[in-house]
């Protein structure tokens, strides 16, 4: 390891404490200094921030250079550098030390370079900062950027670029910036040509022209940094100046970087319980708007002149979006930036308007006419150096009805703006002191930012705002100014106007090909009729007595239950839709009034429950990332989490889960029908409460037309609350309404005041749909599920990787496949039955395979098959056999607690699980054989006993509990799904050794996993990625699914077969032993030492306490879960290396008696590999079908297995590989295909791990159990 620092002295630098305006939860202290360069002269700004909370301290970075100075010739430049400065120092030469001294420190780091800045970032534990900041400030210092080194790392840019080919979003940016002209319309990632080839082949020595560029253009005037971290303002300031004093000043022909000339706001305070003091005082002190060149002097070495000019805006770009993208937007460029009306913020007033959603509003109007999904307004790209440019405008999803007549939209979008700018002066205030309202009380009251958020931020804002101002600048309005929102509309013409339509339909009739990432597209003039608009309609938009006919509630009905927006129905024409159209909005109705606490904040906070990642919230990334079987998420919230927890105290506890565990104040009994908890907590000084519910149905994952049925329940119900919800998002109070395997899950979170108001509202919908209304937004949500479902199939290969091995690992899990086909079916069903062709216009694409799907139900007489009539009998039956667990956490009383429970309880009327009816559960398949299984099944108490007195006492080596019993050799199998979008070149492989079950009760094995993980990450990221170059995205962690983990490897290469992955993966892994038995001592001590610190943290704001609260209750972990972190720090205190060697061993190894390993390989569709592709695919896969894969996995133990070795890994201690058998020979890898039969045969052959009577308990079963059905889990 290289040497620290040395503690030499420093020059004194210029610093001095300063008075940030900030939230009512932020206690921290401020400090500004600057640093590096030479005094008097231009000189490196850091922001210091004491934050005795943070127990991961976080810096960032923010270098004013960008894209925008590469070299006409050398496309990608500086995305390269920001690359290149990683690779080792002239104090710390290792090219990976910088990982590797974060991840052991329990850190990890990231950067990213724009058109102007270049940012770096990372966290770190508190002990190990200042060696960190070292490291990062040799950034700028003296990094090597060596000849072989440079161009090795050009194969990563070159994999990252490879990556986002395929993605319609990155296509659409970059032709959005070819559009409006230089320097935008730069390549700003790079590639092999960009950066090596093409060079070579002029002469150019590129890596000597990346260090002359890095001198040029890392300078200290041109840095700016900020510092969160729990030690006093002296001692990060000390660190600072040692790490940064030798970044060297501006050169003489390089204009040095200066602050924007917006002094500070008056200083505050942030406990000042009535918002508006906050905005006043902003208000008061903000300075006149600056007229031109704005921004950082260094600026002026850009040029804008030529972006948005003659030729460039008034444009209609056609797009043939390659993964299903079916949007449109329409661009805005302003020639100026953003920091020329930095105070009163026209653009924010434009977005609230544009981007309204309530009734009357555009949106409303397109999403009620079923034309649009989604829409929203704000800006796209933006520079504030020199004069800037600022490209803004709105964006919408549109459905297949939206696309027909898209013209229509962008009139619409048209006339919205020109009734926008008819507003008089007195609506124009209005609006303005409305939206300046919203925003002070959502920063006055917002949860604390962690520490990376805040580094990153203000990092960025000190080139623009004063350090006083780095938190409040970009979220305050102050002074209206009605000359810059003149100003601003002006701009907003159609001949300044692009116009960007993106749909699969339009490939092959497009004329261009953009040239980096391949969007293929048409160009012409905008045409008149998209932008003529009916002078009358747009004046009645804005009549005023014409809006009054909408109340100042939005329209609502007093018993608050929503009714359909009347702004539109499926339909109808253009002027029917115009003459609906009202701006602006009736006021807001749930901006707080009442912003008191329960009781008083205590004066000494006892530490908040430790942060841990929910299974939730892993459930909504897989989400995101295109699976289904988890968490389905059906409303954008507007605010903090909708999670919640709590218990009866005005602190959030410390680290004994019953100091801080909710109180049960009421409970019907098992399988009842309401159980509700609660806890106080004002600890953070919010006025703020979050509430969460769970209704336990089976119905809601019964089989796939179920699941498809309460997802489009959720979305249409969605629809139907947006108009009434929407005021409450804008000031930070939100619900989600979602549905899982479980059932489904509602939640409430904001200010206390108005969450009873929004709760009653949606749960009054809920109780109160009708069939109209589930009619009349049926299709527009289906449309968008259905269109989401299908744009899955375009998620890169590693998504699908990993999609496959947990779609083969669960069951259920029903498939997108499955998803998409019972869509489909209603679809066809729909139009079978249709009379007449209204209904038409609205539905999706139906399949010939689709319809041939309904003439065979027909024939077997099956009912609706997840139809409006199936999502509105869903909704009407909600309660009917449905068990609500409630949580009530942060500001507010038991009583208050009971009463949002009772409103719930009013409208689902839930009646208790039905007799018999066990707890919704999944299972998980074990890679184990039966035999295994057996042998480790010791009755259920005598087995949590043992294990938890072992966990204490330490005695158990490698978590002996999950090892499994003897093996005859290692269950390694390879599943070879069919790859959904073949039209991907990329190949990708997700490895999985599993582990066993994550028992609540025996935190041990999880422990030594997320030791292990913290361990092996970057050394497994140095080999496969930087050194074997196998491509860009590589990653080693923890996974877990269904309360089953173990640990996972995915790779995603743009040139190497997935048998090659498979292989080199195998091979790392069998080879890593060596290295971990030779981990020092003192590293190992820093691993522990961290992951204790992450066990331990306590939660940074009330939402996240409010989610760490409802943990145990969602999964029902009662009994270990709310002190199941401290468990796992005591536990980790007694883990040695031969304990980790020994988990390695029996559960990671390939070669390994009991490994249980799955390897998923998905085979892109231009597979190009160096080691023998003439083999081809068909031979790669010739180890055989799945039934035989089974019946391999079955097969009594080999003969090679000795009894001694079944003893030791027995016990924990298995031995390791012999030498040379490091590498897994490919026969003996099974192969298991991608069909229905296949995996069927599998999950037959195998046990499962199933969840019991709870959900936190996990129990194993035989093979026969494991295939029966979702409602035989026990």
């Amino acid at each position: 390891m290289a040497a620290e620092p040395p503690a030499a002295a420093v020059k004194a630098e210029h610093s001095r404490p300063i008075a940030v305006l900030k939230p009512v939860a932020d206690k921290r202290d401020y400090e500004v200094i600057l640093v590096g360069g030479c005094e008097g002269g231009s000189q490196a700004r850091f922001l210091l921030v004491s934050d005795p909370e943070a127990v991961f301290p976080a810096t960032c970075v923010n270098m004013q250079a960008g894209y925008f100075d590469d070299p006409d010739d050398v496309p990608g430049f500086a995305h390269w550098l920001e690359h290149a400065v990683h690779l080792g120092s002239g104090r710390y030469p290792d090219e990976k030390d910088y990982k590797f001294y974060l991840s052991q420190h329990g850190g990890s780091s990231n950067a990213s370079t724009g058109m102007a800045h270049t940012s770096y970032h990372f966290t770190v534990s508190a002990a190990a900062l200042p060696g960190a900041l070292d490291r990062l400030g040799r950034f700028f210092t003296d990094p090597l950027l060596e000849r072989e080194s440079l161009l090795r790392e050009v194969e990563n840019v070159h994999a990252e670029w490879s990556r986002n080919t395929n993605n319609d979003a990155r296509k659409l940016l970059q032709l959005r910036r070819v559009a409006a002209g230089p320097p935008l319309a730069k390549f700003s990632t790079g590639n092999i040509t960009t950066l090596r080839d093409a060079p070579a082949a002029a002469g150019v020595d590129v890596p000597a022209a990346l260090a002359k560029f890095w001198r040029e253009r890392y300078t200290a005037g041109h840095l700016t940094g900020c510092v969160v971290a729990p030690q006093p303002l002296p001692q990060l300031r000390e660190w600072v100046q040692a790490a940064f004093a030798g970044v060297p000043s501006s050169r003489p022909h390089d204009p040095m970087s200066s602050p924007n000339t917006e002094p500070a706001a008056a200083a505050a305070d942030a406990n000042a319980a009535a918002v508006a003091a906050a905005a006043a005082a902003a208000t008061a002190t903000a300075p006149a708007a600056a007229t031109a060149g704005v921004g950082p002097a260094g600026g002026a070495r850009y040029s804008f002149a030529g972006m948005g000019g003659p030729g460039r805006c008034g444009r209609l770009f056609r797009v043939a979006s390659a993964r299903g993208l079916r949007q449109l937007e329409v661009v805005w460029h302003l020639p100026y930036g953003m920091s020329a009306d930095i105070k009163s913020k026209p653009w924010r007033w434009a977005g609230h308007l544009l981007g309204h959603e309530g009734r009357g509003s555009l949106a409303a109007l397109l999403r009620g006419a079923g034309l649009a999904q989604a829409l929203s307004a704000g800006p796209f790209d933006e520079v504030r150096l020199g004069q800037g440019f600022l490209q803004w405008g709105v964006t919408l999803t549109l459905s297949e009805e939206g696309l027909g007549r898209a013209g229509d939209v962008v009139r619409l979008v048209f006339a919205a703006v020109k009734a926008m700018a008819a507003l008089d002066e007195r609506s124009r205030r209005a609006v303005w002191e409305e939206v300046a309202a919203a925003a002070a009380v959502r920063w006055q009251y917002a949860d604390r930012s962690t520490p990376l958020e805040l580094a990153r931020e203000a990092a960025q804002r000190l080139h623009y705002f004063p350090p006083e101002a780095v938190l409040s600048g970009p979220a305050l309005l102050a002074d209206y100014d009605p000359a810059a929102l003149g100003r601003f509309l002006g701009h907003l013409t159609p001949a300044a106007a692009n116009v960007f339509l993106a749909d699969s339909s339009f490939a092959g009739t497009t004329t261009h090909v953009e040239k980096w990432y391949g969007a293929k597209y048409s160009e012409e003039p905008l045409p008149p009729y998209m932008y003529d608009t009916f002078t009358d309609d747009v004046a009645a938009a804005v009549d005023g007595t014409a809006a009054a006919a909408i109340t100042a509630d939005g329209g609502r009905g007093g018993g608050g239950a929503a009714v359909v927006d009347p702004a539109g129905t499926p339909g109808d024409p253009l002027p029917l839709l115009l003459s609906r159209l009202r701006l602006p909005p009736p006021p807001n109705w749930a901006l707080p009034v009442d912003t008191s606490l329960v009781v008083a904040v205590p004066a000494v906070v006892a530490p908040a429950p430790a942060v841990a990642e929910t299974e939730a919230e892993r459930a909504g990334k897989r989400q995101r990332s295109g699976e289904h079987g988890a968490t389905e998420t059906a409303t954008q919230q507007g605010g903090s989490s909708s999670s919640s927890s709590s218990s009866s105290s005005s602190s959030s506890g410390g680290a004994s889960g019953a100091e801080w565990a909710p109180a049960l104040l009421l409970d019907e009994g098992e399988g009842g029908a309401v159980r509700l908890w609660h806890r106080t907590d004002v600890s953070f000084g919010v006025p703020k409460t979050h509430l969460f519910a769970h209704l336990v149905t089976p119905a809601a994952y019964a089989s796939p037309a179920a699941w498809v049925t309460a997802r489009l329940a959720c979305r249409v119900m969605e629809e139907l609350l947006q108009p009434d919800v929407y005021d409450a998002q804008l000031v930070g109070t939100s619900y989600s309404l979602s549905a899982a395997e479980t059932g489904l899950l509602l939640g409430c979170s904001g200010f206390s005041g108005v969450v009873p108001q929004l709760l009653q509202r949606v749960a009054g919908a809920l109780a109160d749909v009708t069939q109209e209304q589930v009619a009349a937004r049926y299709w527009l949500v289906h449309g968008k599920l259905l269109q989401g479902l299908r744009m899955w199939r375009h998620n890169n290969p590693a998504q699908h990787a990993e999609y496959a091995a947990e779609h083969l690992l669960q069951l259920p899990q029903w498939h997108a496949e499955e998803c998409i086909a019972v869509m489909e079916r209603a679809a066809a069903a729909a139009a079978a039955a249709r009379t007449d062709g209204a209904s038409a216009k609205t539905s999706e694409h139906v399949t010939p395979a689709a319809a041939a799907a309904v003439a065979q139900e027909e024939e077997e007489e099956v009912e609706d098959d997840a139809g409006p009539g199936a999502v509105w009998r869903f909704l009407r039956g909600l309660g009917s056999g449905a068990a609500l667990e409630v949580l009530v956490w942060g500001n507010s009383t038991e009583q208050q607690a009971r009463d949002l429970c009772a409103t719930l309880v009013r409208h689902l009327q839930p009646t208790g699980l039905r007799p018999g009816s066990r707890w919704p559960a999944t299972r998980v398949l074990s890679l184990q054989p039966p035999r295994q299984q057996e042998a480790q099944a010791a009755p259920a108490a005598a087995a949590t006993a043992a294990a938890t007195a072992a966990a204490t006492a330490g005695a158990t080596a490698g978590g002996a509990a999950t090892a499994g019993g003897a093996g005859g050799g290692p269950v390694l199998l390879r599943h070879v799904p069919d790859n959904p979008n073949p039209t991907n070149s990329n190949s990708a492989v997700f490895l999985l050794c599993q582990v066993g079950e994550d028992d609540p009760a025996d935190v041990r094995p999880a422990v030594l996993l997320d030791l292990l993980a913290a361990v092996a990450s970057k050394p497994a990221f140095h080999a496969l990625r930087t050194r074997q170059r196998l491509g860009y995205a590589v990653a080693l962690g923890r996974h877990r699914l269904g309360g089953v983990m173990g640990l996972m490897v995915r790779v995603q290469s743009p040139d190497k077969r997935p048998d090659v992955l498979r292989t080199r993966v195998a091979e790392w892994l069998a080879g890593f032993a060596a290295e971990l038995r030779e981990l020092p001592v003192e590293r190992l001590a820093s691993f522990k030492a961290s992951l204790t610190e992450r066990y331990l943290e306590r939660a940074r704001s009330l939402a996240e306490a409010a989610r760490e609260g409802w943990g145990p209750v969602r999964y029902r972990s009662y009994g270990h879960g709310w002190d199941k972190r401290r468990r796992k720090a005591a536990a980790l205190e007694a883990v040695t290396l031969e304990d980790l060697v020994a988990f390695y061993d029996a559960h990671v190894v390939p070669t390994a008696p009991t490994a249980a390993v799955l390897c998923c390989e998905l085979w892109g569709g231009a597979v190009s590999d160096d080691d023998g592709a003439a083999a081809g695919r068909d031979n790669a896969d010739a180890a055989g079908a799945a039934p035989a894969a089974a019946a391999a996995v079955m097969a009594p133990a080999a003969a090679a297995a000795s009894e001694a070795a079944q003893g030791a890994a027995a016990a924990g201690t298995a031995p390791p590989p012999a030498a040379g058998t490091a590498a897994v020979p490919a026969a003996s890898w099974r192969r298991v295909g991608g069909s229905a039969g296949e995996v069927a045969a599998l999950q037959a052959a195998l046990p499962h791990y199933c969840h019991a009577d709870t959900l936190g308990v996990l129990r194993p079963l035989p093979p026969a159990a494991g295939a029966a059905g979702h409602e035989a889990a026990e």
